[in-house]
């Protein structure tokens, strides 16, 4: 699940007209607004750090020994993967090919990473199955009831913001002087 940085609703406008008649202007804006959101970014490696590597014991162990094909996707948890997933995503809204809406997003590409920051969202009763085991999404919520869904990227989201919000704006009023606004 991204977490957006959206800005005022002119932004899209204004990139539009931009992308127009000043490219140049247009991708250094895209550039500087970019690095803005990368404080969200930061700010969720720093809250992976209170995860425990694996945030489950035997987190897709088992069955990754028993199978090793290639084409098995490898969902064991790995806090380093997870840091390293955290990416800075575009986030553009179109409609009859004009842009109505434009931002950046916090987005975790890990799959298990990301199978963590939205487990249990879905399904919270606590219902045994039959072999009367707890489920991986009950699990899951048992250990980390106090922690908000996203897990990670919500935290982060609070954390990053201003200072990311504070650099989007500066990005913004720079490109409006550029082009005479």
């Amino acid at each position: 699940m991204p977490v957006s940085v959206e800005m005022s609703t002119n932004v899209a406008d204004f990139i539009n007209r931009l992308e127009k008649f000043d490219k140049e202007v247009s991708k250094e804006l895209k550039k500087n607004m970019r690095r803005g959101a990368t404080h969200v970014i930061k700010a969720a490696k720093t809250e992976l750090s209170r995860v425990p590597d694996p945030p489950l014991s035997n987190w897709a162990y088992s069955w990754v020994e028993q199978d090793r094909t290639e084409n098995v996707r490898n969902l064991a948890y790995s806090g380093a993967k997870a840091r390293k997933g955290l990416k800075v995503a575009t986030f553009r809204g179109r409609r009859r090919g004009a842009t109505v809406a434009f931002g950046y997003q916090a987005v975790q590409k890990d799959p298990a990473a990301s199978i963590f920051e939205l487990a249990g969202s879905a399904n919270s009763t606590s219902k045994r199955t039959r072999a009367g085991s707890w489920t991986f999404n009950q699990n899951i919520n048992n250990q980390y009831k106090n922690w908000r869904i996203p897990r990670v990227l919500y935290s982060a989201y609070y954390i990053g913001m201003p200072k990311a919000r504070d650099e989007m704006e500066r990005a913004l009023t720079q490109a409006r002087r550029r082009v005479g606004l």
